[in-house]
């Protein structure tokens, strides 16, 4: 049996009383490796509202961890940042070090690998699709073809919000490169904005994977 399923990782600010963003790292928050985001991920699932509970609940626990510290969370797409601020984060964080694996199905060669563009730094809602193999008790590698019709499916279904928030529209990563690469697992949607809709972005990925054949 194969399972279609979906998974959500949101970005979210760290910030102080001034609304100055904190490092999220600094004080263990969950985050990826370019510093300055907290990044809050779901369970795998099928059903949309079980899995906007199930990111709600970790997002409860780093907002109750930022209350304690004297900080807060905040949900935006993006945020004014200056030159120097940029250069500070890229260089602690080693960013030209990092490999960027993500694809453009319209051949766009700029990308939000690094969060910056703009004079912006921005946060974005990544959207994972993968198929489970219950018998095998793996993953099963989904062809590059079922991927960009997912993706360019999920950019008409939310252009409006993509083009609004300044995103790139049509970006994806196949998961199971670099580190990765011997376990396959999917691909990440990677076009949203953090402030879209959760449940309609579920509800959309889930009859997508479920409608296409692989």
């Amino acid at each position: 049996m194969i399972l279609r399923e979906i998974g959500l990782e949101c970005e979210y600010w760290l910030l102080d009383d001034c609304d100055q963003i904190i490092e999220a790292p600094k004080f263990n928050f969950p985050s990826d490796e370019m510093g300055f985001l907290i990044e809050v991920r779901s369970g795998w699932g099928t059903d949309p509202q079980a899995i906007i509970n199930s990111l709600d609940a970790e997002l409860r626990h780093v907002e109750d961890k930022a209350q304690a510290l004297g900080f807060h969370t905040e949900n935006k797409a993006w945020m004014a940042v200056t030159e120097e601020w940029q250069q500070y984060i890229s260089e602690k964080y080693k960013h030209a070090m990092m490999s960027d694996y993500t694809r453009n199905i319209y051949g766009h060669k700029d990308t939000q690998h690094t969060g910056f563009r703009g004079g912006r730094a921005t946060a974005g809602l990544h959207v994972h699709f993968s198929l489970w193999d219950t018998e095998a008790e793996d993953f099963v590698w989904m062809p590059e073809e079922a991927a960009k019709i997912i993706v360019k499916a999920m950019d008409r279904c939310f252009k409006h919000e993509i083009k609004h928030t300044l995103r790139i529209s049509g970006e994806w990563e196949p998961k199971g490169v670099g580190d990765d690469s011997e376990r396959p697992h999917g691909f990440e949607y990677r076009s949203l904005p953090a402030t879209a809709d959760k449940l309609k972005i579920s509800e959309t990925a889930i009859k997508l994977l479920k409608e296409i054949n692989c």
